[in-house]
């Protein structure tokens, strides 16, 4: 009949003061366990607090640590970013230069238009010396006017290429400076 009544009183929940007394009275052997049990579940409730004094501590820890990490990502960023500004002199010099190349590039491209412009017209005009009645002197010129332009846009078409490649390497040296 006890232990009926102790498996009763576990599976309605919490036990009553007067149950207990009840289970005493007709029991007393079961107030060793009870002592037992409540000595155990004051042990656990320490073991709890404990573990949850050193879990606070830990994730006071860890948040410290976080705080103190950002502020040296923060530090390492901006001295970073100091020694990156060491270039910026160096790299607005080819940024200058790289300017000043295109510029002359564009200048160059439109001479090589115009001298071209120049040929062409003088070549029609060489098609028509018949009709234009130019004399062999006259020719002559006209043929010396087109080995000069001829070696004009030689010139020009040779500097261009090495405006071009210089634009080139510029772009590149640049990038790798901002890198």
């Amino acid at each position: 009949p006890i232990l009926l009544l102790a498996v009763l009183l576990v599976g309605c929940g919490r036990v009553t003061e007067g149950a207990l007394n009840e289970i005493l009275e007709k029991d007393p052997s079961f107030a060793k366990l009870l002592s037992a049990k409540r000595r155990i579940n004051a042990k656990a409730s320490e073991a709890k607090k404990d573990f949850n004094k050193k879990k606070n501590a830990v994730k006071q820890e860890i948040s410290s640590l976080e705080e103190n990490l950002q502020k040296k990502k923060n530090s390492i960023n901006k001295y970073i970013s100091a020694l990156k500004e060491e270039m910026t002199p160096q790299i607005d010099a080819l940024k200058d230069r790289l300017v000043r190349k295109r510029s002359e590039y564009k200048s160059k491209k439109t001479e090589l238009k115009t001298s071209l412009a120049k040929l062409a017209n003088i070549k029609k005009l060489l098609v028509k010396k018949k009709d234009l009645a130019l004399s062999g002197d006259e020719i002559s010129v006209w043929n010396k006017r087109v080995a000069n332009l001829e070696k004009e846009i030689a010139s020009a078409r040779k500097l261009l290429e090495e405006l071009q490649s210089q634009t080139r390497l510029l772009k590149t040296e640049i990038k790798i400076l901002q890198e």
